[in-house]
């Protein structure tokens, strides 16, 4: 585990504290458990954000045809 700095306001740490002693852990364990919350529920938005774009691609997918150009001719000056 790496070990990470932070600097806070004072009234804020203390106020964390006694709320971590009130639920029987430590300020660092409150920190690590929001941190993995705030990571995990970005992660699930991302993947449902994928999942819904990838559908839409699905819904809105038109066939064009065959390709009847070449990346020349479009460039051709």
């Amino acid at each position: 585990m790496t070990n990470l700095t932070l600097a806070m306001d004072n009234a804020l740490i203390l106020s964390a504290r006694k709320i971590a002693l009130e639920r029987d852990t430590s300020l660092t364990e409150m920190i690590r458990c929001y941190l993995t919350e705030l990571v995990e529920g970005w992660q699930r938005g991302r993947s449902a954000r994928v999942r819904r774009l990838m559908a839409t691609f699905e819904r809105n997918s038109a066939n064009v045809g065959k390709r009847t150009w070449t990346r020349e001719d479009l460039h051709a000056r």
